[in-house]
């Protein structure tokens, strides 16, 4: 059973925390929640200024509680929730062997690394043919990651003994004639060797 934390403050970046907000969740910009939980807690402690028969709180000292209530609450809310995070990371991936990680980590690239690694020759170049762009997507990279140094995409060469076809529309007309495909991952995915 997810706790309150799960789905109330954790994503792993900066800028946001999701609330989940009826059934569909929204993701609300942090500095806003952080907002209304500030005003809550200053409400809180003018009312309990107000009512306090002792002694009434002045200004000065009111917002200086409401500043350390918040401080405290930030710290806490992101405290609990990074805590959260992690448990469920370490009981998704506890139980699993090295691939397995990186398969749920990388998925279809993995993948695909895994056949390529099976379908080519030991320590060859290779050069990556693909419609990704290189500039806003990882998975390049990962290919190239993974594969090495049992395929090297990294030298960028001219005579490439194989060809690493990764998401490429129509990918059989982008392998040469003095080529020949080893293997067929998907549609888009496919492994050339050259001719001998």
């Amino acid at each position: 059973m997810p706790s309150f934390a799960d789905g109330l403050i954790y994503i792993p970046s900066w800028n946001y925390i999701k609330v989940t907000i009826g059934e569909s969740g929204s993701i609300l910009p942090v500095y806003f929640f952080y907002l209304m939980l500030s005003g809550l807690i200053l409400i809180a402690m003018v009312l309990c200024s107000r009512f306090k028969k002792n002694k009434a709180l002045s200004r000065r000292d009111v917002l200086r509680n409401t500043v350390l209530a918040v401080l405290a609450a930030m710290v806490l809310l992101q405290i609990g929730s990074q805590q959260s995070f992690l448990t469920h990371r370490v009981q998704r991936f506890f139980h699993q062997t090295v691939d397995e990680k990186y398969t749920n980590l990388w998925g279809s690239p993995y993948r695909y690394v895994r056949f390529a690694l099976v379908q080519t020759p030991q320590n060859c170049a290779g050069k990556l043919i693909t419609d990704l762009n290189v500039q806003t997507t990882l998975e390049p990279y990962i290919l190239k990651y993974f594969l090495y140094p049992h395929v090297d995409l990294l030298a960028e060469t001219v005579s490439a003994e194989c060809l690493i076809v990764f998401r490429k529309n129509n990918p059989e007309q982008s392998v040469p004639d003095n080529y020949r495909i080893v293997g067929q991952f998907d549609e888009q995915s496919l492994i050339a060797v050259k001719r001998k």
